[in-house]
């Protein structure tokens, strides 16, 4: 359906937010963090909106199983403090969803300064290896001008033997 599909693109852009913002999506998997599929990450993201839903709608249960509705024996209907109520548990509910979008905006910004804090780690081990390299490089420089040096001894000892 078109609000499924309205759906999806809205948990897809949060996904792409995420990612654009540095953050990725992990499970554990053999004691190792390992990066999830997009589309992993899309239901997981999806999964975790549904739940929030859920817990949204029975605390609005919760709060409207507390209203009277009266009957006048032909009809229901909703005094007006009910209506007032209702409007009370909308902006209720509105709030929550504010709320948890915070959170949410909270997440994603530790998420982010996480992932800034991770990729400095990355970047002084990349120039720890680099540092690394360049000196395995001179040990192999020097390795390779001791043999050429420790051959031209045995050539010069084997023409000064030869000599003799």
């Amino acid at each position: 359906s078109k609000l499924r599909v309205e759906k999806t693109m809205i948990i897809a852009d949060i996904v792409n937010e995420i990612h654009e913002k540095g953050g990725r999506f992990l499970k554990r998997e053999d004691g190792e963090w390992i990066v999830v599929e997009q589309k992993t990450a899309i239901e997981k993201v999806g999964h975790m909106i549904g739940d929030k839903r859920a817990m949204l709608r029975q605390q609005q249960k919760k709060r409207s199983s507390s209203y009277v509705l009266h009957n006048d024996g032909n009809s229901s209907t909703t005094s007006s403090s009910d209506t007032c109520s209702e409007r009370a548990t909308m902006e209720t509910t509105m709030v929550d969803a504010t709320a948890w979008r915070e959170k949410f905006e909270q997440s994603t910004n530790s998420i982010y300064k996480l992932t800034h804090r991770h990729k400095l780690l990355l970047d002084e081990v990349k120039e720890s290896l680099h540092t690394t390299s360049l000196v395995l490089t001179k040990l192999e420089e020097t390795r390779q001008a001791l043999a050429t040096e420790l051959c031209n001894s045995i050539a010069i000892r084997n023409v000064h033997n030869a000599a003799d």
